[in-house]
């Protein structure tokens, strides 16, 4: 039987729409909002690594993080939005994003932009969990101080956008068997580490440049200007008017906080809730379209395909697909 903890953040109402397994025989903690709520149900997978299914209906999310030396969070998305705040820049994690952080640097703050999210956290004691995946895999296991030594050097967090093996991963930990389910998270967590190291070593990952609290309140602002209406397109002209900026300097700003242009943010964004849209309502897929900006259906459908490796009515059907293109983000 699982074990359940509430706790209190505002009066609660919602609803639980859960499309993937949850694992039998956990820890349930039960978060409860002024505009819903939120579950997260604990598995202890190895010694010193803990699997999560994250379940949160809710636009509200939690303050300032204990910092947690020799821990390292990974978090999937599989659909909704996650956003926290490390050292004044912005890390947002989207639907079928992947993120590594650095636990000895705390969120300062973090919410759920869409109001709904569901993903799968691996909280890990480095220590810990290489003397497990030592015992697991033998002597050539990888040294997990080194890999995420090497992953997160010189950033505190990494988000990895849509990359197809970590998809792969993703799709059968949504999708465990019934039977043997430990020793298949096992298995899939240790595929996964295993994963991690050649992304390492092909040193797949890079720093950019990113802006401190003097312009992240000012690009928080222009980003909610932009979000205000998804099915409109943005006046980027009087955004730089509003807040006397050049386009040049709003750019440059906005990719400091956020590591990407507005125009590629926008579209994550509306790509984002129109995947959220596919999978927690009955909308036809045309309404949807209109609802993120595309007055034209065939236009939206293409899109859509790019981003995510498969057209709308395929992605509502079957959503842990394994398709996708690499894009990459990081937070200094």
């Amino acid at each position: 039987m699982n074990k359940h903890t509430e706790f209190s953040c505002g009066d609660f109402h919602g609803r639980c729409s859960n499309r993937a397994c949850t694992p039998a025989g956990g820890t349930s903690t039960v978060f409860h909002f002024s505009d819903g709520y939120g579950r997260m149900t604990q598995q202890t997978v190895f010694d010193g690594v803990d699997l999560i299914f994250n379940d949160f209906h809710t636009k509200q999310g939690f303050g300032a993080e204990q910092t947690m030396s020799g821990y390292v969070e990974l978090n999937h998305c599989l659909y909704g939005c996650y956003c926290g705040m490390f050292n004044g820049r912005y890390l947002e994690v989207g639907c079928r994003d992947f993120s590594l952080n650095d636990k000895a640097y705390a969120m300062t703050g973090s919410r759920f932009l869409l109001g709904g999210y569901f993903g799968i956290s691996l909280r890990i004691c480095v220590a810990r969990a290489s003397r497990s995946l030592r015992a697991f895999l033998g002597k050539d296991a990888p040294d997990l101080a080194e890999v995420f030594s090497s992953l997160l050097e010189i950033r505190p967090a990494v988000v990895i956008h849509n990359n197809s093996h970590i998809q792969h991963i993703f799709t059968e930990l949504y999708n465990v068997p019934c039977s043997n389910r430990r020793l298949y998270y096992r298995l899939k967590t240790a595929e996964l580490f295993l994963q991690l190291t050649e992304f390492a070593s092909d040193r797949y990952v890079s720093a950019q440049p990113y802006c401190r609290d003097r312009c992240t309140g000012i690009v928080r602002e222009i980003e909610s200007l932009m979000l205000l209406d998804l099915s409109r397109q943005p006046d980027m002209e009087d955004i730089c008017r509003r807040f006397h900026l050049s386009k040049t300097s709003l750019l440059k700003y906005f990719t400091a906080v956020f590591g990407e242009t507005p125009a590629v943010h926008l579209r994550r964004r509306r790509m984002e809730t129109a995947a959220l849209l596919l999978l927690t309502t009955d909308r036809q897929i045309n309404d949807i379209a209109a609802a993120v900006g595309y007055q034209n259906p065939s236009k939206f459908a293409s899109g859509f395909c790019r981003w995510y490796g498969a057209p709308p009515s395929a992605f509502r059907k079957g959503v842990c697909g394994v398709y996708g293109s690499d894009q990459l983000s990081v937070c200094s």
